[in-house]
């Protein structure tokens, strides 16, 4: 469609925020980009078939064509659907001298057609390759995929603390409120985690109720403040509706003192052991049997 700004704008995951992807504007081209910043704000994607406007100003015109800088346009817009559902639109201005014909409103539909079978092709293979590297229960990594991850991190000289978590009493918790409980409880805590951790840190489910987290670039004070944190806000959120109250013991690790990552996690598992022994609901450290004084943490 020469001589026309044209562009693509598709929703993030929540579905409520469109973002521009792509767009082309031509060499003498001024008008700016559609400001519609939602999928229910925009006529075509609420309608989920083209819209014509061929005038900016004309009464029934989209609001959000008027006022770009007293430019009068023409727009085309054309929802890209996966299965049925918008996800974003093309969107095409130009000026409204040179109204759409229904060759080029039928050109850019083949463009949104194209964009959104191959997004949905996209979305699946990323799906399938998320599922393949996390647990479907607490949505964590799963032992293999963090197992490659903390190999490449060795294989790149990154110093690392390493943390073996497990929940306390959980045979019993099952057995008092059922397994649907336990699952819940799991999530929760896996909740806490994420929300306590960095973009580079690594949690994974190692089986059972055990999780390994993995901090690059932590010493083991550090690593002690962070897995402290992670222990009151895991506090502060179980118990909550149908959740019965539950605690973790903590186990901590650091990979400058281990020959491989199999060493290391039996460090780890081992200093757990001595918080499970220093009556749970702790943190310890490898080679110190002792728990962690909590005074100690945050400073």
């Amino acid at each position: 469609v020469p001589g026309t700004t044209v562009e693509l704008l598709l929703a993030d995951n929540s579905h409520s925020h469109l973002g521009r992807m792509v767009s082309i504007v031509p060499e003498d081209g001024a008008v700016p980009g559609c400001p519609v910043d939602a999928p229910n704000r925009c006529v075509a994607a609420r309608r989920s078939h083209p819209v014509v406007f061929p005038d900016s100003e004309d009464l029934d015109a989209c609001p959000l064509l008027r006022g770009r800088d007293d430019c009068r346009c023409t727009s085309a817009c054309v929802p890209v659907s996966i299965m049925g559902r918008a996800v974003g639109v093309v969107h095409a201005v130009r000026d409204v001298a040179q109204p759409f014909s229904d060759e080029e409103v039928q050109r850019l539909q083949s463009i949104a057609n194209h964009s959104g079978n191959r997004l949905g092709v996209l979305r699946i293979m990323a799906e399938s390759q998320l599922q393949a590297a996390t647990d479907g229960l607490t949505g964590l990594m799963n032992r293999r995929s963090f197992e490659n991850a903390v190999r490449r991190l060795r294989t790149e000289g990154i110093e690392h603390s390493l943390v073996m978590v497990d929940l306390d009493h959980f045979k019993d918790l099952n057995d008092t409120y059922g397994h649907e409980a336990g699952d819940r409880a799991l999530r929760v805590f896996a909740q806490v985690v994420r929300d306590g951790l960095r973009a580079e840190d690594l949690a994974c489910r190692y089986g059972g109720e055990e999780f390994l987290i993995v901090l690059p670039k932590t010493e083991v004070g550090e690593a002690i403040d962070a897995v402290e944190r992670i222990r009151v806000a895991l506090a502060a959120a179980s118990g909550r509706g149908s959740t019965p109250h539950f605690t973790a013991s903590f186990g901590i690790a650091h990979s400058s003192e281990a020959s491989d990552l199999e060493d290391l996690v039996q460090r780890a598992d081992r200093a757990l052991f001595a918080a499970k022994e220093a009556g749970r609901d702790c943190v310890c450290i490898d080679g110190h049997p002792q728990a962690v004084a909590p005074f100690m943490a945050f400073g």
